[in-house]
């Protein structure tokens, strides 16, 4: 409930948890690095308000930063 995109779609690929799975199954080659999955990350406000409500303590902050990273490097 603390992000504010998952909070206006209500989608949950908007959600930290489902742009974290996303970054799993392409980092894992489940899925590929495509213009709809690119399309979910640039959604992400990069607010971090997730991290401050996550019970578990999850390092959203960073793994965004690395998500960013790929899509710098993926060719176009």
């Amino acid at each position: 409930n603390a992000c504010p995109t998952h909070v206006i779609t209500g989608l949950e690929a908007e959600s930290p948890r489902g742009r974290i799975y996303l970054a799993r199954s392409v980092s894992e080659g489940r899925i590929e690095l495509s213009a709809a999955v690119q399309g979910h990350w640039d959604l992400c406000l990069q607010c971090r308000a997730c991290e401050a409500v996550c019970p578990s303590g999850v390092p959203y902050g960073r793994i965004i930063e690395r998500v960013r990273a790929q899509l710098a490097e993926a060719p176009q």
